[in-house]
């Protein structure tokens, strides 16, 4: 006996299982997609913000007051004050600068030197130790940019930001800079604004989880349309199944209950012809047996 009688909608388990599995990849490229571009303009805002605040920074420096402050003892003057106290100003305006800088060419190209610092000694870990990343820089301190060219383009006189994270003795920054020119154009030394790496990966989390939240409501709704759809696109086979099932048990009267138009009108013409050629073989069957029994 047919197996077809016992079950309700044979086709519909197998079609739901490939809908739902395409559902679910749609879902996960769509995932991919997003964050990416969410990422992107993340960091890019980024980019942008830190960018922005060293030009204004830079603009709103003397050089000739900036050039002065050439030896450690100066730390203490007036003049740098002033600068410091700006670069401090800008930091506390904004909680998620962590330091504002200027740096100075060396005989090095790769090589600068710090010049003012915004950052306080700190012991940042609560270690009871202030240690030496957490020392804020000293004039004349030597810092290695061989590995941060957008660092190093700033000095070629336009605003840069750093284009991937960058990672030195006090952390993992975003940075963005700008020139200081003197009254002649020529650029000596230039403003670098930090904020701290964690701030983008704060911001990665909050799309991941915002991503998540998505993905708790959509996968429902997958689940459902599949379900919709593959009772939707099993429909006819299951009638067709049912036909098959009366015909091996030998209803070969039996109609589909399906309408002469549309998809299911193949159906029921295939079907139709189908159950004429059983007709007619039978018939023939029935004639033969009929002449041999005469």
């Amino acid at each position: 006996m047919s197996n077809i009688r016992h079950k309700k909608n044979p086709y519909l388990k197998h079609t739901f299982n490939g809908l739902l599995l395409s559902g679910i990849v749609l879902l996960i490229l769509a995932n991919v997609s997003n964050y990416y571009i969410l990422e992107r303009r993340t960091f890019g805002f980024a980019q942008e913000s830190v960018e922005g605040i060293a030009v204004n920074v830079a603009s709103n420096i003397p050089a000739s007051l900036h050039e002065s402050l050439t030896e450690v003892s100066q730390q203490n003057s007036d003049e740098y004050k002033v600068i410091e106290n700006y670069f401090e100003i800008v930091a506390d305006s904004n909680p998620r600068i962590n330091d504002v800088y200027s740096l100075r060419r060396t005989a090095d190209p790769n090589i600068f030197s710090f010049v003012v610092s915004g950052m306080k000694d700190e012991d940042v870990n609560n270690d009871g130790i202030i240690e030496q990343h957490e020392l804020k820089p000293k004039i004349g301190e030597k810092y290695d940019a061989s590995d941060q060219p957008d660092l190093r383009a700033a000095f070629n006189g336009s605003s840069t930001a750093d284009a991937h994270v960058t990672f030195d003795k006090w952390g993992a920054w975003v940075s963005g800079y700008a020139p200081i020119k003197d009254v002649s154009g020529k650029v000596v030394a230039i403003v670098g604004v930090d904020v701290a790496a964690k701030y983008i990966t704060d911001q990665r989390m909050q799309i991941v989880q915002s991503i998540l939240i998505i993905d708790i409501f959509a996968f429902p709704i997958i689940f459902f349309v599949a379900y919709v759809i593959a009772r939707r696109l099993t429909r006819e086979f299951n009638i067709l199944a049912e036909g098959m099932d009366q015909l091996t048990h030998g209803n070969i009267n039996y109609e589909l209950p399906l309408q002469y138009k549309g998809r299911g009108g193949v159906f029921k013409i295939l079907f139709h012809d189908m159950v004429a050629m059983f007709k007619n073989l039978k018939s023939e069957a029935e004639e033969k047996r009929h002449d041999k029994n005469s």
